[in-house]
C-alpha cells in the first residue's frame, strides 16, 4: 500500500493499513507527529519520538515491544532498544525486534476468520496499520481494547486461587484451539499453546473487566504470533498463510 503522504516516505521500508487505519492517520494530526517522528527519528532510541510526545500514554512493555495510547489507538513499537528482554539483560540496543507488518498481516486474517466463525465470542482488535522503516525497526497500531484486561489481571481481580487460575487457563486455551480449525491460524497462535509443551501466555488474551465467566464471555486475542514471529514456527505460519510481507 502507498505510504500516506503525510508520513515521511523517504524513511519508511514498508508500509500496509487497512482503509479505516489509513483515514485515521489522514484525520489525526498527532498520529502524523507520533509516526513521522518515529520513522525520522535517530537511532538507538527512536521509540522516544512516542514517548515524548504530548498526547501519548504509556501502557506497558512486552518481550520485545512497548506500547501506547493515543486517540483510541494502541501504538506499539518494536525496535532494537524496546523490550522486557533488552531492560533486564541490560543490552541496550541489542533486542530483536518483532515484524509487526507480518504481525498486521497475520492478526487481520485471524479477525476476518473468527469473526465469520464465532460472530464476537473470540475477536481480534481492529488492525489499522503497520510500518517498517528502512533501518528495521516497526511500529503498528491496533484499537485500544478500553475496559479490558488481560486474564491474569482478571483471574486475580477476582480472587482465584492458584487451582483455579490453572484450570481456567487450560479451558480457556482449549477454547481458543477447538474454535480455530484452520492449521495455518493455529500455527499462528504460538503462545497460545499450539506447541504442547507451552502453557498459555495469559498476557494475550484479553477479557471484559465485567466479565464473570472466561469459559462463556467473550475473549481477545492480541499480538499474534507474538515473540514467534521472531521465529521459525511465527514465520511458518506467515508463510503458510499466503501473507506476504507488503513494501511501501
Amino acid at each position: 500500500m502507498k505510504v500516506p503522504a503525510s508520513l515521511p516516505a523517504e524513511s519508511i521500508a514498508e508500509f500496509a493499513a487497512s482503509p479505516k487505519g489509513a483515514a485515521m492517520i489522514d484525520g489525526s494530526v498527532s498520529l502524523q507527529e507520533v509516526l513521522s517522528g518515529f520513522c525520522t527519528a535517530d537511532v538507538p532510541y527512536r521509540q522516544d519520538a512516542i514517548q515524548q510526545h504530548p498526547d501519548t500514554r504509556w501502557v506497558g512493555v512486552g518481550e520485545h515491544s512497548e506500547v501506547w495510547r493515543i486517540d483510541g489507538v494502541a501504538v506499539k513499537a518494536s525496535t532494537h532498544s524496546t523490550g522486557r528482554g533488552v531492560r533486564e539483560k541490560g543490552n541496550g540496543t541489542n533486542g530483536v525486534p518483532e515484524d509487526l507488518i507480518d504481525q498486521f498481516n497475520f492478526m487481520s486474517a485471524l479477525g476476518l476468520y473468527l469473526d465469520a466463525k464465532t460472530r464476537g465470542a473470540l475477536i481480534v482488535p481492529d488492525q489499522y496499520f503497520a510500518l517498517g522503516t528502512k533501518r528495521g525497526d516497526y511500529l503498528s497500531g491496533q484499537q485500544f481494547m478500553d475496559g479490558w484486561l488481560d486474564l491474569e489481571k482478571w483471574a486475580k481481580a477476582n480472587d482465584l486461587t492458584r487451582g483455579q487460575i490453572i484450570e481456567l487457563y487450560r479451558s480457556v486455551q482449549t477454547r481458543i484451539l477447538d474454535t480455530v480449525g484452520d492449521r495455518s491460524l493455529r500455527l499462528g497462535l504460538f503462545d497460545l499453546g499450539l506447541a504442547s509443551w507451552r502453557r498459555l501466555h495469559a498476557a494475550n488474551v484479553l477479557i471484559h473487566a465485567s466479565s464473570e465467566s472466561a469459559e462463556t464471555d467473550p475473549l481477545c486475542i492480541i499480538d499474534q504470533p507474538s515473540h514467534g514471529i521472531t521465529g521459525k514456527l511465527g514465520l511458518l505460519a506467515v508463510s503458510i498463510s499466503g501473507l506476504t510481507r507488503k513494501a511501501a
